[in-house]
């Protein structure tokens, strides 16, 4: 009886650590939740959407751990199919800069940034949108912006809001984007530092 005992603890740890780790990553969602839900009315359960103002909605997104990885900005109307009333206007949907950088603020009180080391100035355009990807010390940030003449200021479109994220489990690929260094994990992607990245084999264990 008592060698039973002693086999059986090995399983009885492992699966207390596997109930303790996913209890762990609910509670840190839910807590991201919260916080945000302080500040930001939450209109969909399902999928996490958060109102901003008529236009806009927040969306974080979450680690098999219940970390957060990334928090984006987007028009309502990109979820209409979920929310057939969130129709597409006749025009562009954006902000004001300033009320871009009010909303960041907003953001980093949930989860910080850092400090900027580095603001994007080269951009892609696509239907008169330039996206450009602004470098900080524990993130990214993507804003993709839009002007109707060069003589205009620029407004924010959308952006999203990517952290720097501890590697751990299998390595499914990497590579070097334009504007950091990611990598994949059970199928999702995640940007890393590039000390981090530099260490890192495809097949291998992190």
């Amino acid at each position: 009886m008592r060698t039973t005992c002693t086999r059986l603890i090995p399983i009885v740890v492992l699966v207390l650590t596997v109930v303790s780790t996913a209890w762990c990553g609910a509670a840190n969602k839910e807590l991201t939740i919260k916080e945000l839900g302080a500040q930001f009315p939450r209109l969909d359960d399902l999928e996490n959407l958060f109102e901003v103002s008529s236009e806009y909605v927040l969306q974080p997104g979450f680690d098999t751990n219940g970390e957060l990885t990334q928090i984006r900005a987007a028009p309502k109307y990109f979820f209409e199919n979920s929310h057939p009333e969130w129709r597409e206007l006749d025009s562009p949907t954006s902000m004001p800069v300033k009320k871009y950088r009010s909303l960041l603020a907003h953001i980093q009180s949930i989860k910080v940034l850092g400090n900027l080391v580095r603001r994007g100035k080269v951009g892609f355009t696509l239907n008169l949108q330039t996206s450009f990807w602004d470098e900080y010390k524990e993130g990214t940030v993507e804003r993709t912006m839009i002007r109707d003449s060069p003589q205009q200021s620029y407004s924010v479109t959308r952006f999203a809001v990517h952290y720097l994220h501890p590697v751990s489990g299998t390595i499914d690929a990497k590579e070097v984007a334009l504007f950091g260094r990611r990598v994949k994990i059970d199928g999702k992607w995640f940007w890393t530092q590039a000390s981090v990245f530099k260490t890192l084999v495809v097949g291998g264990q992190a």
